[in-house]
């Protein structure tokens, strides 16, 4: 009997604590667009999402992006190359340029599989929480952002446009 009460307040404090989270984070978003939106006096808030977990992503970890943009500069070279391949006078400069295309494609090519291989073994690690918000306004029409927060809760670290 003891150990059905406390897991019944358990359970209502988890859960009377998301609703107050969840007012939090409203309260939050609304708090930002207050001083974000040039027309904020005409905000008008349509829903919120729901209050879920915010985890750090691949594509933002530096060890990612510096493969995937090793990569795209190699695709770059080896696309500009090939061009000058084409237009080279001799056969002989056409070979030498050609040899350079291969390197370069090679090269973006295993910078590309080892950016893939680094995203499909990443683990994100938490870093806050994340809302959506749809509303509408006369400048903007009705939009949704996602807004990032904190790990506490309190205060808006982020926001885009879904």
């Amino acid at each position: 009997m003891m150990k059905r009460l406390f897991l019944f307040v358990v359970v209502v404090a988890v859960l009377s604590s998301c609703g107050n989270n969840k007012e939090t984070a409203q309260k939050l978003i609304d708090e930002e667009l207050s001083h974000t939106l040039s027309d904020y006096k005409s905000y008008h808030p349509i829903s919120f999402g729901s209050l879920d977990s915010l985890f750090s992503s691949y594509k933002t970890d530096s060890g990612y992006v510096d493969l995937a943009r090793k990569a795209e500069y190699y695709h770059n070279l080896f696309v500009t190359e090939t061009g000058n391949a084409i237009l080279a006078p001799t056969s002989k400069e056409q070979e030498a340029v050609q040899e350079k295309v291969k390197q370069y494609e090679d090269s973006s090519a295993l910078l590309k599989t080892q950016a893939d291989i680094y995203a499909k073994a990443f683990k994100g690690q938490y870093v806050g929480w994340k809302m959506s918000h749809t509303f509408q306004t006369p400048s903007q029409g009705m939009v949704t952002y996602k807004f990032f927060f904190d790990k506490r809760l309190t205060k808006v670290v982020g926001s885009e446009k879904e």
